[in-house]
Formats: C-alpha cells, sequence, structure tokens
C-alpha cells in the first residue's frame, strides 16, 4: 500500500490532552480535533487559547482574569483577548515550551525503540510509523522556534 498522507499534512495534533475539562475550558476551543501545530511553525488559535485559560482557571487568585477571558471569548470580544493573551504571553509560551520538548523526547526515544527492531518483516507498518514520526518532530520543532521567537 502507499501512503500519501504524511507528505500533505499541513498539522499535526499538538498532543495537549485534559482527562476532565472544565466545560469552560472546551466553551474556550478544548477540541483534540482543533488543537493543532502546522508543519510551518504556527500554531492553531484554540492551542493558545486553551492553553491560557486552562493556566489561568486553576489559579484561584487569577479567576477574575479567567472570568474575563471567558467573557471575551464568548462575546467574541478579539481586544480583550488580545490583552489578556499579552499579558500572559511569557507564562504561556514557557508552559508551551515545555509541552513541545516533553514530546520531542518521548517520539525521539520511541524511534530509538522502532530502530532496535531486528526483524522489521514482521512490523510492515514500521517505515510508516518512523516517517510519520519523523513529521511530528520536524512539525514539534518548528514550532518550538516559533514559540522561542515569540517569547524573546
Amino acid at each position: 500500500a502507499t501512503y500519501g498522507f504524511l507528505n500533505e499534512t499541513p498539522a499535526t495534533y499538538c498532543k495537549i490532552l485534559f482527562t476532565n475539562p472544565s466545560q469552560e475550558l472546551i466553551d474556550v476551543g478544548y477540541s483534540p480535533e482543533l488543537m493543532l501545530f502546522y508543519t510551518d511553525g504556527t500554531v492553531a488559535q484554540p492551542v493558545w487559547d486553551v492553553l491560557l485559560y486552562s493556566r489561568l482557571e486553576k489559579r484561584a487568585e487569577l479567576s477574575h482574569v479567567a472570568q474575563a477571558f471567558y467573557q471575551a471569548h464568548m462575546t467574541g470580544d478579539e481586544d480583550t483577548k488580545n490583552a489578556i493573551h499579552a499579558q500572559y504571553q511569557r507564562d504561556t509560551c514557557n508552559a508551551l515550551l515545555r509541552h513541545l520538548n516533553h514530546i520531542i523526547i518521548e517520539i525521539e526515544d520511541l524511534k530509538v525503540k522502532m530502530y532496535s527492531i531486528k526483524d522489521a518483516s514482521n512490523h510492515p507498518r514500521l517505515p510508516l510509523l518512523t516517517r510519520h514520526h519523523d513529521m511530528v518532530i520536524e512539525t514539534f520543532k518548528n514550532v518550538r522556534g516559533y514559540v522561542t521567537n515569540m517569547n524573546n
């Protein structure tokens, strides 16, 4: 079989998962299929919104900021959303960089295990999985570069 989708994929899932997301987190955009990193290094807006809101809602002293962000999102007030994003950009970027570094290490470790398989004939999808992992690592590194530049 020939699999062409890897060369044509403009994005991959960001792999930020919440086991019990609040309804508000879902309302601001948490939906795994919308949480994307693009191969050019850019980040889908729901990732930024969800990551920021998830950090705000965990801190009682920032509940008023979380509520303001939530209301701005729900009413389409982009100016308020952008102002809150700007205020917490460093924190959000640092959290995203930690996630990116963690996933890159995890996938690189998986690739090492994959390369150690002696009899690849028992694993016909191994080349496809390897190419997929390469694409994910490259995308995550592109995103890491983009976010690092934003954070400076």
